[in-house]
């Protein structure tokens, strides 16, 4: 019989904790076998496996592939953007709310320790495909009232055109996700409740914060 190969086996119960500590934990655990594998076993190639290491590893290629998908997403968007709407400056307020949502719904993820997953990806796309539709909307309504009114005259005109439409958007996407709450699903749950908070907050920033730049911007210019 060969005994040049050995093969131990630890099962873990499920560990109750977030996921930050449990990758603190599992870290700890590796660093007591590298040392231990040293100390005892200095001849010996000693490899570790398991489900644990394989779920982060897959965690690791999630959040790189998450990364390289936002920037690729922000470019294609800058660009349709420039194109729709011929001026820069239309271009970075029309990024503001799609930002905005973005960056509060990948807060709250990480305030309340929500482990990035495939659903949790699929819910962001959503979020960023969404979420810049409201505020394209305002900018061309507000773009062609401009053409014959000054800005203070085409804010108004523009907020009575599109606010009742973007209201009545942002309740409808909020009804049609926060039905996702009503699922035995726990990340489903989470997931339906942030994305109707990301939808109210880009809604709120278009509604409250890009008519002022927009006025403030047209006065300095």
């Amino acid at each position: 019989k060969d005994y040049s190969k050995a093969r131990i086996l630890v099962r873990f119960g499920e560990i109750d904790t977030p996921p930050r500590s449990a990758n603190r934990l599992l870290d700890t655990v590796l660093e007591a076998v590298d040392a231990l594998s040293e100390t005892y076993l200095p001849s010996m190639d000693v490899g570790i496996l398991g489900q644990p290491l394989k779920y982060r590893e897959y965690t690791g290629y999630l959040i790189k592939g998450q990364i390289t998908s936002i920037v690729f997403f922000f470019i294609f968007l800058i660009t349709f953007l420039l194109f729709i709407l011929r001026s820069f400056r239309f271009t970075l307020l029309a990024v503001i709310p799609t930002l905005t949502g973005l960056l509060f719904f990948l807060g709250m993820m990480g305030w309340l320790e929500f482990q990035l997953d495939p659903v949790s990806i699929f819910t962001i796309a959503a979020v960023m495909g969404v979420s810049n539709d409201d505020v394209l909307f305002f900018l061309l309504t507000f773009r062609k009232e401009q053409g014959t009114l000054n800005t203070e005259k085409s804010l108004k005109i523009t907020i009575k055109k599109t606010g009742a439409a973007i209201v009545i958007t942002t309740v409808v996407l909020i009804s049609a996700t926060t039905t996702l709450a009503a699922s035995s699903f726990l990340q489903l749950v989470h997931m339906g409740i942030l994305t109707a908070m990301s939808f109210a907050c880009c809604t709120a920033v278009t509604c409250y914060i890009i008519p002022p730049m927009l006025s403030l911007t047209r006065k300095r210019k």
